[in-house]
C-alpha cells in the first residue's frame, strides 16, 4: 500500500465477532485530540459471523460526524490474530502502526498524540503500552494474583523502560503495540510464518507473537520503549474469569514462554529440566492440604498444578524451520 503524505499513523483494529464491542475502542478513538488528517483507522474483519463490520461502520457514521478521519473496514478471512494484524499492517498508508484489540480502550483523550511523538526519536522502533485492567466482574485472588496472564502490564509501573537495540526479549503486548512500519516489514519474518508464533486460533493458547515482534525490531538495531503514558483499558469479560478458561491460559502461557525461552536465549529442556518439572508437581501434590489457607485456595491449588503441568510438557515443537535464526 502506497504511504499517504498526511497520515502519519494507522490505528489498526483487529475484531472476530466484536459486534457487541467494536463501539468501545472506537468512542475512545473518535474524541482522540490529534489533527485528522494525520490518522487512519483501519478495522480487520476476520472472519467475523455477526455482521461486525455493518456495526463498526454504522457506529461510525452516526458519531463521527465532526471528525474527517479516514476510516476503513477491510476483511480477512483467515482466521487468527496474526492474520488480522497482518492484513491490517500490509493495507496501512503510514509509517506507524498502533495496534488496539477490540476490548481496549485509550484512557486519555491525547494517547494517539502521546504515541506518535514518541517516534520522533529516529532510533526508536517500538513502544509499548502501560495496560489497566477494566474487569466486567469481581475477579478471584488467585485471578488477580495472575492477572499479568491476561495482557496487564500496569504493574510495570510509572517509570518510563528503555530496552536496548539488540537481540532480546522484552514484555511487548500486542495490545496498545506501536512500531514502524518499514521497520516491522524488513525486520519481521512475516513472509515466512512458520517461523513465528502465529498467536491464538479458537481453543488454541499458544501466544508469544507479540514478544517476538520486540526481538526482531531490537535485533534490526531499534529501541524499544515501554511509556506509562500510553494508558490502556482492558475490558475483561465474564468469560475470561472462569477457572477452566484460565487454567488452558496458564498452560499456553507458561509453555510459550519455554518456547520463547528456548528459540531466542537458547535454553535447552532435556532430562533433567522434565525431572525437575515433575518434583516441582510432586511437591505441590503433597502440599495440596496447605492451600486451604490460601485465599481461593481450590482455585489456587488447580493453577499451580496447571503450570507444573504445562513446565512437564515443555516447550511447544521447535524445529529447525522456526528456531530463531
Amino acid at each position: 500500500m502506497t504511504q499517504s503524505n498526511h497520515i502519519k499513523l494507522s490505528v489498526v483494529i483487529p475484531t472476530y465477532n466484536g459486534a457487541q464491542r467494536i463501539h468501545n475502542p472506537l468512542q475512545a478513538l473518535i474524541s482522540q485530540d490529534i489533527d485528522d488528517r494525520s490518522i487512519e483507522i483501519i478495522i480487520i474483519d476476520n472472519a467475523s459471523t455477526d455482521n461486525t463490520g455493518e456495526v463498526a461502520r454504522n457506529y461510525w457514521s452516526a458519531n463521527a460526524k465532526d471528525r474527517n478521519i479516514s476510516f476503513r473496514i477491510i476483511r480477512e478471512e483467515k482466521k487468527g490474530i496474526f492474520h488480522a494484524r497482518m492484513r491490517g499492517i500490509l493495507d496501512a498508508r503510514s509509517p506507524v502502526i498502533c495496534m488496539i484489540d477490540d476490548d481496549n480502550v485509550p484512557e486519555n483523550d491525547n494517547y494517539l498524540k502521546v504515541g506518535l511523538s514518541e517516534f520522533s526519536v529516529p532510533s526508536t522502533g517500538l513502544v509499548v503500552s502501560r495496560i489497566f485492567p477494566d474487569y466486567q466482574s469481581e475477579i478471584t485472588p488467585s485471578m488477580q494474583k495472575r492477572e499479568h496472564l491476561l495482557a496487564i502490564n500496569n504493574k510495570l509501573g510509572d517509570r518510563r523502560i528503555e530496552w536496548d537495540a539488540e537481540p532480546s526479549i522484552c514484555p511487548s503486548i500486542g495490545a496498545g503495540l506501536w512500531f514502524r512500519r518499514d521497520v516491522f516489514l524488513n525486520a519481521v519474518p512475516w513472509q515466512t510464518p512458520e517461523v513465528l508464533s502465529i498467536g491464538r486460533t479458537g481453543d488454541n493458547f499458544v501466544s508469544g507473537e507479540d514478544i517476538e515482534i520486540g526481538y526482531f525490531i531490537g535485533r534490526a538495531g531499534f529501541k524499544r520503549i515501554y511509556s506509562p503514558d500510553l494508558r490502556l483499558r482492558h475490558l475483561i469479560p465474564d468469560r475470561r474469569l472462569n477457572t477452566e478458561y484460565f487454567r488452558k491460559l496458564i498452560n499456553g502461557i507458561v509453555r510459550s514462554t519455554l518456547t520463547l525461552e528456548l528459540k531466542y536465549n537458547g535454553r535447552k529442556f532435556g532430562i533433567l529440566s522434565k525431572i525437575s518439572a515433575i518434583a516441582q508437581l510432586l511437591f505441590a501434590l503433597f502440599s495440596a492440604p496447605m492451600f486451604v489457607f490460601f485465599p481461593d485456595g481450590v482455585r489456587e491449588f488447580i493453577f499451580v498444578i496447571s503450570a507444573r503441568i504445562a513446565k512437564i510438557q515443555g516447550p511447544y515443537p521447535v524445529t529447525s524451520a522456526n528456531r530463531s535464526f
